[in-house]
């Protein structure tokens, strides 16, 4: 891990994943939702971009917790945040799309 500009970290990935989006239908919005595990600095946390139907970017949401989850652990915690966070902006009509790494 390397620290960056204003205090940023950096982190190295050992592998990398490409991911096609998919619109949602007509009149829904899409969510998708991914986590994150930093073991070493004893965090756990998550993102979530949230896309109208013609893939357009609406907002985001991102969030941290000071705790090291078990990858399925970490992975409800994000779902979970995202259903409130959306729920709470009165968003109708989500698909939400969890981001599995394997």
């Amino acid at each position: 891990m390397e620290s960056g500009a204003g205090g940023f970290h950096q982190y190295e990935c050992s592998h990398q994943q490409f991911v096609q989006w998919l619109k949602p239908p007509n009149r829904f919005w899409k969510c998708n939702v991914d986590t994150a595990f930093m073991d070493e600095e004893g965090k756990s946390g998550f993102g979530a971009c949230l896309r109208d139907d013609t893939g357009e970017f609406m907002m985001a949401k991102t969030g941290w917790m000071n705790a090291v989850l078990r990858v399925k652990e970490g992975e409800a915690h994000a779902i979970l945040q995202s259903l409130l966070w959306l729920t709470n902006q009165n968003i109708p009509n989500v698909l939400l799309n969890q981001i599995v790494n394997r």
